[in-house]
């Protein structure tokens, strides 16, 4: 990171460093975006640097989307963003899913275990328009989830499904 921030160049550049939570600890991760900040500020406040490129850094981190122990909770100064790999679903192959309407898509898609299989990465992913309280969240969370477990004759998701569907008949 020293090497990163110290080469002079003229040029904005960008330094990529891979993570991979399964081959190292939480731990070192957080340990390596506090080393990457530090040499940051260091940049940033040399005033022998007036009009310095941009050095740009993505500290991209490899999650297991059936794994969801570990967590990503960095401040206000990073930047977030999520790049799912569909590989590891079940889903038909995209020519099927393409063909016919919004609707016939969703049909052919096994919506339950979709849910069950995907439902807390996806919850952790909704962006809320106003700012909500963590215990709401949680409660929340925790109802969805117990309605899924105990719905033995399926009437939650009949409803779920039901609503999902008239959404994309109205988008």
């Amino acid at each position: 990171a020293k090497e990163f921030f110290t080469t002079d160049t003229d040029q904005d550049t960008i330094l990529v460093v891979q993570c991979d939570p399964v081959g190292s600890s939480q731990r070192r991760i957080y340990h390596t975006k506090h080393i990457l900040e530090t040499e940051q500020r260091a940049f940033q406040d040399d005033p022998l640097l007036v009009n310095k490129p941009k050095k740009r850094v993505i500290l991209l981190i490899h999650l297991d989307r059936t794994n969801v122990q570990y967590s990503v909770d960095f401040d206000e100064n990073w930047g977030y963003v999520t790049i799912d790999n569909v590989k590891t679903t079940s889903l038909p192959p995209i020519q099927q899913l393409l063909q016919g309407e919004k609707l016939d898509m969703i049909e052919k898609v096994d919506l339950r275990s979709t849910l069950s299989r995907d439902f807390l990465i996806c919850f952790s992913r909704l962006q809320y328009p106003k700012p909500r309280d963590v215990s709401v969240i949680s409660t929340k969370i925790t109802t969805i989830l117990d309605l899924m477990q105990s719905d033995s004759h399926n009437a939650f998701s009949e409803i779920l499904f039901r609503n999902v569907k008239e959404v994309i008949c109205h988008s």
